[in-house]
């Protein structure tokens, strides 16, 4: 019978939101092998505006949302697109973490002795979203939203394939 695999993930709260990163390594792995930490299903945050007042007020600021909006000029699309904004549901749609662990270091210290981890050597990919609903009057593409990803993993090169016949 093979060993139960044990894994330890974390969970956090974000604003009255639950946000629970999923583990990927058993935890008799993690020394060697790292810890690496996977948002398994989109979480929804809420209003976009919303979110902009809470931190707003937080830091100290009376300025709101709506009160920014009324000192904005009087130009109907800059107005419809701030109301499309920050009416937007905010989306967590990726997040990933990775801790490298004692084989990731020892590899790099056979290129270099004296290396010792850094920043970089501590991955993430976070992917965000803000969608809003269809007023009724679209017609063919519309544009219900945006996305944002930030990262500091490396692009796997793409490379060019000869086309010699």
């Amino acid at each position: 019978m093979a060993k139960p695999s044990v894994k330890l993930g974390v969970a956090f709260d974000l604003n009255g939101t639950a946000i629970a990163l999923e583990p990927k390594q058993a935890i008799n792995e993690i020394k060697t092998k790292g810890i690496e930490l996977e948002l398994p299903k989109k979480v929804e945050l809420g209003q976009v505006g919303n979110g902009i007042d809470s931190i707003l007020q937080k830091l100290g600021s009376d300025q709101t949302v709506s009160g920014i909006k009324d000192k904005l000029p009087d130009f109907t699309p800059l107005t419809t697109v701030y109301d499309k904004v920050t009416t937007a549901t905010l989306n967590v749609e990726l997040f990933k973490a990775k801790i490298p662990g004692s084989n990731y270091l020892n590899e790099k210290k056979k290129k270099d002795p004296n290396y010792k981890l850094s920043s970089t050597d501590y991955k993430y990919k976070i992917g965000l979203s803000a969608t809003w609903e269809l007023d009724g009057n679209e017609t063919g593409l519309t544009l219900t939203g945006i996305y944002f990803e930030a990262s500091n993993e490396q692009p796997i090169p793409v490379t060019q394939q000869s086309n010699n016949s």
